[in-house]
Parts: C-alpha cells; structure tokens; sequence
C-alpha cells in the first residue's frame, strides 16, 4: 500500500489506462488485415503477450520503473466476408479477449470488452492488385472491471475506432496502411475520460515465396489530453511509437499463422514494454 500511496492521481488513471491498452493491440494491422479474404466464414484466435515495467511521463522520462504489468490474452474472433451482396466486398467480425492482467501486485482474469466490426471496400481490384476500405470498430464494456483495482480485464468505456485502410501489392511487396481515430466515453466510476487518439498503422512486407512473407511494422499513437472531474489534465497526452517484425504463412490447411513481435518507443505518458502476438486463422 506504501507504493499506491505515493503514487499521483494522474499517474493511477494511467495505471488503469494502462490495463486495458493490450486489448487496443489486437486491432494493431497484421499482414493482409487490409485485403478481403475469400467469401464465408473465419474463426481466428490470436494469443497475446504484453508485458511493461516502464511509466513514462510527459516528458518521455520513467515515472515508475517496477510496474511489473503482464497482460496474457487469447482473442478469438469470428469473420464474415461477403464479395456478392454489392459490388465490392464486405466482412464483419466479433472479436472476444479472455485473459489475464497482472500490474502492482493486483491482477485481474476473466473476459474482455467485446469488440465489433464491420469493414467495405471501396476499391477492391485483385487485377491491378489494390485495396481501400472504411472500418467501424464499437468495444463494448462487458469486459471484468473493479475500480478499486489497478488491474482489470474492462475498461468500463465504450470506445468507437472509425478507420481507414489501404493495401498495394507489387511485384514480391504488400505495402498496407491504416489509420485510426480512437473516441473515448467516460469511465464514470473514476470520473475520467482518456484524451481521443490518432493511430497510425504500417506494414510492408516481402513474399519469400507465394505462401511465405516475412515483413516490419511502424505504428504510432497521437493523443489528446486526459479529462479527469471535467477538466483537462494539462501535459496528459499519450504519445507511443511501435516498431517490430513479424513472418506470415498460409499453409494449404489454414488460411494463415502469424508470428509478430512489437516494442514501443518514444513513450510519453503511457507504459513501454514489448508485444507478442500469434495469428491462427482457419476458413469454418
């Protein structure tokens, strides 16, 4: 208790700002994310490690070196693509964490904020090899929550993600980009309102060979200032950079397995650590 106690208000609403960000990660832009899928039905589960010892400040300087947080998740997610019902092809997804979170010596298990999304491609031209699309993300705020602890599996908010996605592939690269604008409600139980973000998402990838592609991502995250009792918190604003590689293949017998590794960088007002994700995704 001695830690908590001297630990700011500001620096707890990121506590649990932080507890929660893993689940943000999953939505992070995975090789061919932006590109349609062949119509029916998908079942993808991506196991997520994220572990982070670091608080940065606002001025990018650790606030607090032992946070000791260690999120494990399994996500599963099920996809519908449709390329028949208009001209160009639709997909739509509910996307469920089940895990763990571990921070401050408190921890919390269970389920996640539920995640809906629907995606239509404006531009979908497999000939010319050139994909553009809107995306709709709701989280739902059905994940475990105790305002009372640091650690929690919910964020106890809605969040809306409207994005744009874009992929180009030409001769043996995929070049595919996506952009996020993250819209916060308020977490009544602590009267506060993470600031609204603007992500980035970069991936550009090689095909060693048809079914294998081996490649780099670089995300980065622009925030706003935090509200906390209907003011704003001057300085507040999340800034975080990730970079990391990640090799894709698509075996006859899946659709595809992904191995992706992300570290942050240039951290300010949010956790540092590193990001572990595997994609497992089979046509049902």
């Amino acid at each position: 208790m001695k830690q908590r106690t001297k630990i700011s208000l500001l620096c707890l609403v990121f506590f649990l700002f932080a507890s929660f960000m893993f689940s943000e990660q999953c939505h992070a832009l995975d090789p061919l994310d932006n590109i349609p899928f062949p119509d029916g039905k998908y079942f993808l589960t991506y196991p997520i490690y994220y572990t982070a010892d670091r608080l940065k400040d606002g001025s990018g300087n650790t606030s607090v070196s032992n946070l000791d947080l260690d999120s494990y998740v399994n996500l599963f997610r099920f996809s519908y693509y449709n390329k028949t019902t208009f001209d160009n092809a639709w997909h739509f997804s509910y996307i469920q964490p089940v895990g763990r979170v571990e921070m401050l010596g408190d921890h919390d298990q269970g389920i996640g904020d539920a995640t809906l999304c629907g995606v239509y491609w404006f531009i979908d031209n497999p000939d010319s090899k050139t994909w553009f699309g809107a995306v709709g993300y709701v989280d739902i705020p059905i994940g475990d929550y105790d305002s009372t602890k640091s650690a929690n599996m919910g964020a106890n908010m809605w969040k809306f993600r409207p994005s744009l996605i874009f992929a180009k592939q030409f001769g043996k690269f995929d070049l595919e980009l996506t952009a996020k604008y993250n819209i916060y409600t308020e977490n009544k139980d602590i009267d506060t309102k993470p600031g609204q973000e603007t992500i980035i998402e970069s991936y550009l990838g090689y095909f060693l060979r048809p079914s294998l592609m081996l490649g780099g991502h670089f995300n980065a995250t622009f925030g706003q200032d935090t509200t906390v009792g209907g003011s704003d918190v001057p300085n507040s604003s999340v800034k975080k950079y990730q970079a990391g590689p990640s090799i894709n293949w698509t075996p006859a017998s899946l659709c595809c397995i992904t191995f992706e590794t992300l570290f942050d960088f240039g951290v300010e007002n949010s956790t540092s650590g590193q990001f572990y994700l595997v994609r497992l995704a089979w046509k049902i």
